[in-house]
């Protein structure tokens, strides 16, 4: 159950690499001392995974700096939530 003072934000990224995408923004939530609800990858097809996650974080998080930081790893080419986008990348 998520703590009053936090707020639940949900992402969307592509990666080129799946395993090294997961694996980037678990630590990147980690370090942040974010709290992880929900990850789910899948592999939709043409070498690219599709990583949805969502996670716990006190209410002054700046939900775009979260996912401008995420979309800086080399292997995720987007990064989404609420409907704004970040492409860094263009690896994939």
């Amino acid at each position: 159950m998520v703590d009053a003072s936090r707020r639940i934000l949900a992402f969307e990224a592509a990666a080129s690499n799946g395993y090294d995408g997961v694996i980037r923004l678990l630590l990147d939530a980690e370090r942040f001392g974010l709290e992880l609800q929900s990850l789910a990858v899948s592999w939709p097809g043409a070498g690219v995974a599709k990583i949805e996650f969502t996670l716990a974080v006190d209410e002054c998080v700046d939900a775009v700096s979260l996912l401008q930081r995420f979309a800086r790893h080399p292997t995720l080419s987007f990064v989404e939530h609420g409907g704004r986008a970040s492409t860094f990348n263009s690896q994939v």
